[in-house]
């Protein structure tokens, strides 16, 4: 049996489309990341509560109306995505998230979001942290004011209506794309509309969904696990220096921090679940439109770049995990803006649509996933894990489709539980962490311990009839079922060694062969002005037809 994770840190203390540039690309809706890193805090709230007590920048109550959650009737039909996510049944309703101040650390700016809302907002709407482990800079904000300020520039005001507009962002509102909408949405929200009689630039939120979606490749792939990986780290570093922490202030300070930064990590991490995130890879494309605009030394990237390297030799798919992780703090980016406007060349125009029609496909078509917390006959464990009672196989679709329901059958059972249950897991990781150095353990040691990426045991590990098909008898799949829907084996998916080797299994890690590939528009054969795949997504598609693709099959009760 190989070794289990360590659930006890105790344990080791005695041992767009924007025309000519390319195609956007996401993955859940924004309310559904809101929802899941509702839940998930919501859920991991006990273990945090006893570990911090009370709070001045962390919440675990709400007054009615204080803070917004997502439930039905609450995302406006008119300005709401297509297949917008609300949940129906009750135990899927959120009552008690945590909340996590944003503004100045002493509270005399700023408002409450729900962590729910940074999972949102980091990642689509915002690249960067504006605190960090220095004392100096302990303002959490999630927004620039508009550079140079205009004539009569009220602070407060600004603030306040950005702040509303975000919340109704994470909340469902897809305000990027409301031109049409002009008469109900505010101004401040309105993409390359102007904000306050200015420009909207210098990073201003409300132009970054776009540009963010033209070149997000720490959504993706093995990308995207290290983005998680690296930031989490980063989390648990403010975590362990708050643990150290003798004044009751910084300890509260840092633990703020350290909050920020988890949710910019989780955005990453729950992109996993959509099957077009498992199976596409855009980090060759997003680093030629940075090159083609002379933003590779922008503060972000370096940003970015500095923060994988404490980790990894890098956050390339093929990048490998350094033999000495590096446990310390990197400063903030100076600068959230990344002027990505203009598109290099014609390739990476093409690369992009292609990678932008993988991604769609391969989540409208679906997949069946498993993980290490589940298998043919339950836990790959030598001991009981979490979140026994999930199913140990499940079906998993992508944008909008987080519970897919007919009529009143849900067609993904499991999908978004496992979902939640990565986010409660990670929130539990860093405060057990955090209780572990209180406690005598070694920080450096805890910071690449199993038990800090627990969550990585939650996400999807391999994968089966993974189409871009999504029709009866397609073409193109990997693993596919048989004629008469006998499954296949499952494949590991790219990013599975690399979890292996960060939980330290060991026996599972000689085990891994013939992963899924990574799928980028490197081999279109179709210009720009083409929607349609021409391609192989860098291996030859698995012989032999299914019966239908995972959602036919679904939505034919099977």
């Amino acid at each position: 049996m190989p070794s289990r994770i360590p659930r006890l840190f105790a344990l080791l203390i005695t041992g767009a489309i924007l025309p000519a540039v390319s195609s956007p690309v996401h993955a859940f809706n924004p309310e559904e990341h809101k929802f899941l890193g509702d839940l998930g805090s919501e859920r991991a709230a006990k273990v945090v509560r006893t570990a911090i007590g009370k709070q001045t920048l962390i919440k675990f109550d709400h007054k009615p109306g204080e803070v917004r959650v997502v439930v039905r009737g609450r995302i406006p039909k008119e300005a709401r995505f297509k297949g917008s996510f609300a949940p129906r049944k009750a135990e899927n309703e959120v009552k008690k998230p945590l909340l996590v101040w944003v503004g100045a650390a002493d509270r005399s700016t700023g408002e409450w979001f729900t962590f729910g809302d940074l999972v949102s907002l980091y990642g689509d709407f915002r690249r960067i942290i504006t605190c960090d482990a220095n004392v100096a800079n302990s303002d959490c904000r999630l927004m620039d004011p508009p550079q140079p300020l205009p004539a009569n520039y009220d602070e407060q005001s600004f603030t306040s209506q950005r702040y509303k507009a975000m919340k109704d962002l994470a909340q469902g509102w897809n305000f990027w794309d409301a031109h049409r909408l002009s008469s109900q949405a505010s101004a401040v929200a309105i993409t390359n509309r102007g904000v306050i009689e200015g420009k909207n630039h210098r990073g201003a939120w409300s132009d970054e969904f776009y540009k963010i979606a033209k070149g997000n490749h720490w959504h993706f792939g093995p990308t995207a696990l290290k983005w998680y990986v690296a930031m989490h780290r980063q989390a648990f570093f403010l975590m362990s220096k708050a643990a150290a922490a003798k004044n009751a202030d910084d300890r509260q300070r840092l633990i703020w921090k350290a909050l920020h930064y988890e949710g910019h990590a989780l955005h990453s991490l729950t992109d996993l679940f959509a099957p077009g995130h498992v199976m596409v890879d855009r980090y060759e494309t997003t680093h030629k439109l940075l090159s083609g605009n002379k933003q590779q030394n922008a503060p972000f990237p370096k940003w970015q770049a500095n923060i994988w390297k404490t980790t990894f030799s890098g956050g390339r798919p093929g990048d490998r995990l350094l033999k000495k992780p590096v446990f310390r703090a990197v400063n903030k980016a100076s600068d959230n803006d990344l002027n990505v406007i203009t598109g290099p060349n014609s390739n990476t125009v093409r690369n992009a649509r292609y990678e932008s029609n993988f991604h769609n496909k391969f989540n409208a078509a679906g997949a069946e996933a498993r993980n290490l917390k589940s298998g043919p006959n339950g836990p790959r464990f030598s001991s009981p894990q979490p979140h026994s009672s999930l199913p140990g196989v499940w079906r998993a679709f992508g944008d909008g489709n987080l519970y897919t329901y007919k009529k009143n059958r849900l067609l993904n059972p499991g999908q978004g539980k496992w979902a939640q249950a990565a986010v409660e897991d990670s929130i539990r990781s860093l405060f057990s962490g955090y209780q572990a150095v209180r406690q005598g353990g070694d920080p450096i040691k805890l910071s690449m311990a199993p038990a800090l990426f627990d969550a990585l045991a939650d996400i999807p590990i391999e994968m089966r009839n993974v189409c871009v098909d999504n029709k009866k008898r397609p073409k193109r799949c990997f693993a596919p079922d048989g004629k008469k829907g006998t499954p296949s084996t499952f494949r590991w998916v790219s990013y599975a060694p690399m979890v292996l080797e960060l939980l330290k299994l060991k026996t599972l890690r000689t085990m891994v062969m013939n992963e899924l590939p990574n799928c980028t528009g490197r081999s279109a054969i179709k210009g720009p002005s083409s929607n349609i795949l021409h391609e192989g997504c860098e291996q030859a598609w698995d012989r032999g037809r299914p019966s239908m693709s995972e959602r036919l099959q679904a939505e034919a009760g099977r």
